[in-house]
């Protein structure tokens, strides 16, 4: 259990997400978080740009990410095997999870601030797995191994006491 930890992530931006999305995400990811005693500061990075050895990299996509054979409707994926930690979420995919058109997206503030709700669980999901990949998928909770479009946008997402 981390009584109060501090951390840094470096946010790509390949998916080109609406200003209102990004803020949403980032209150998002702080409000699940928070319990466990967890704050995130946010920077946004270029593609190309070099990340600190503490900073952990968030990359939101406009990719599906693999074929449907491969587990193309994956939201998210996290490498640790690599010297800095690395978080890719599939946006297009967190779109069609909640029932929306991902290009129709942006045309829609209650779009974007319902993707933005869902996008903040799942980097908060896959930030979990960096920061304690020891912990496995919960029952309940942000780190359910599947999160539908009610669990994506509906009621307060948190982490169960355990993962906490």
């Amino acid at each position: 259990h981390l009584m109060s930890s501090l951390f840094t992530v470096a946010e790509i931006d390949l998916a080109r997400l609406a200003p209102l999305t990004v803020a949403t995400l980032r209150q998002e990811v702080g409000l699940v978080l928070a319990p466990a005693g967890l704050t995130c500061a946010w920077r946004s990075a270029e593609p190309g740009a070099e990340t600190s050895l503490g900073e952990l990299r968030v990359i939101f996509l406009r990719s599906t990410g693999l074929g449907a054979d491969r587990g193309g409707t994956a939201l998210g994926r996290t490498a640790l095997g690599i010297p800095v930690p690395a978080t890719w979420i599939y946006v297009p995919n967190v779109a069609l999870a909640l029932g929306l058109d991902p290009d129709a997206v942006r045309g829609s503030f209650e779009a974007q601030r319902r993707v933005g709700i869902a996008l903040g669980r799942v980097v908060a999901h896959e930030l979990v797995h960096v920061l304690a990949p020891e912990r496995e998928h919960a029952q309940a909770g942000v780190m359910r191994r599947t999160l539908g479009a009610f669990h994506l946008a509906s009621g307060r997402a948190a982490l169960e006491e355990g993962d906490a």
